[in-house]
């Protein structure tokens, strides 16, 4: 019999790759007990998966529909010897919350974004996501409110020009302000949620 080292499941001598993961499988005498040492090994999977809501069954460690690696530790507690770093869900989180780093910096509502997802978009799949999304609807925002001022500015040889330039300011604020908080709950629930008028920089 052969083991796979990740997730434990056992096949046939001729099992190259594991049947649950994908992973790599090893003989009995070459498996290891994953432990601790595999992200939220020993919590309970969920019911439904985090990323495109599908029903998952019984030991299932990814979904068949998307493929994302479903695990309950990453809608609940985090494993003892894994930080916050490690959770999909939470770093998803912050790929749209971080955008509130322009009430801090120029641009903090691309550099926050961009951050979190150059940092963990190679280790967790969901934040690939997240983190493309967000990037590419803050862009936008940033593309819209430039050409809202350009067209403002142009029309301040008229009255209406100084009127507009609040409307704009406004208008774009308000919908970068709900798209983002809306964006960030539906991550923290472990689902995805597509912007409205998001240009797809990132594919």
């Amino acid at each position: 019999m052969r083991q796979c080292g990740v997730c434990g499941t056992q096949a046939g001598e001729n099992t190259r790759f594991c049947p649950t993961c994908g992973s790599e499988m090893r003989s009995e005498l070459e498996s290891v007990d994953a432990g601790e040492d595999a992200p939220y090994e020993s919590a309970e999977r969920v019911k439904f998966c985090t990323q495109c809501g599908a029903v998952l069954d019984p030991g299932n460690r990814f979904c068949g529909a998307c493929g994302a690696g479903v695990w309950e530790g990453a809608r609940s507690a985090i494993p003892s010897g894994h930080s916050f770093l490690d959770d999909p869900v939470t770093m998803s989180t912050l790929c749209h919350l971080s955008a509130f780093a322009s009430f801090f910096m120029p641009l903090g509502n691309i550099v926050g974004p961009l951050v979190i997802w150059l940092l963990r978009k190679d280790v967790l799949p969901s934040v690939d996501k997240h983190g493309k999304a967000a990037l590419n609807f803050n862009i936008s925002i940033a593309i819209y409110a430039a050409i809202g001022m350009a067209v403002s500015v142009a029309l301040m040889l008229v009255v209406i020009g100084f009127l507009l330039i609040f409307v704009v300011i406004a208008v774009v604020f308000v919908l970068w302000l709900v798209a983002t908080v809306i964006a960030s709950v539906k991550a923290g629930n472990g689902e995805f949620w597509d912007y409205p008028l998001s240009i797809r920089f990132l594919r």
